[in-house]
């Protein structure tokens, strides 16, 4: 991730970047913590867009899996503190905004492409306010047992065919 403007003036010769020159660009670290956040999700956005959606529900589930483990191991393992950092940050930071906006474009792309993957194999999704979030609890419990490794029992490749085949099932009629 780079969150911050590219400069090559701006980075020190062997490509770190000092504290003060952060805080250019930072107020403080919750707005550093929502950039990274915010980033993270538009390129899962980017990358759910790109995903086929002709071979089904459990495939494009499948192939979430392993990129969501991914981000989830990189950043969203610390979105467990969101929920406190906006609450000393306040939704009112443009930081807090962007963040909130770069996770509505993510659900957006997630709901499509479950929708039209659905569609693909004659299957409809659940009608339900609560199916985004039963997803996403869904895929970030995979992605932290695959990034901590507990099934260990199973192959990783069984445990996320497994797991894209029992959540799609579950998100639909």
């Amino acid at each position: 991730m780079d969150v911050l403007p590219e400069s090559g003036q701006e980075r020190h010769r062997d490509g770190t970047t000092s504290t003060g020159l952060i805080y250019q660009y930072f107020v403080d670290k919750q707005d550093i913590f929502a950039a990274l956040l915010s980033e993270s999700q538009l390129e899962m956005a980017d990358f759910v867009n790109s995903l086929p959606r002709e071979q089904g529900l459990s495939a494009l589930l499948e192939s979430m899996i392993s990129e969501f483990a991914r981000h989830w191991a990189r950043v969203g393992r610390l979105t467990t503190t969101w929920r406190d950092i906006e609450g000393m940050a306040g939704s009112d930071r443009e930081s807090m905004r962007e963040l909130h906006a770069s996770v509505a474009i993510y659900n957006s792309a997630l709901i499509r492409a479950l929708t039209e993957s659905a569609a693909a194999e004659g299957s409809r999704l659940i009608d339900d306010p609560a199916l985004i979030h039963l997803v996403l609890s869904g895929l970030k419990g995979l992605s932290d047992t695959i990034v901590i490794n507990i099934a260990k029992e199973v192959t990783p490749e069984y445990f996320v065919s497994f797991s894209a085949r029992a959540l799609a099932r579950s998100i639909t009629e």
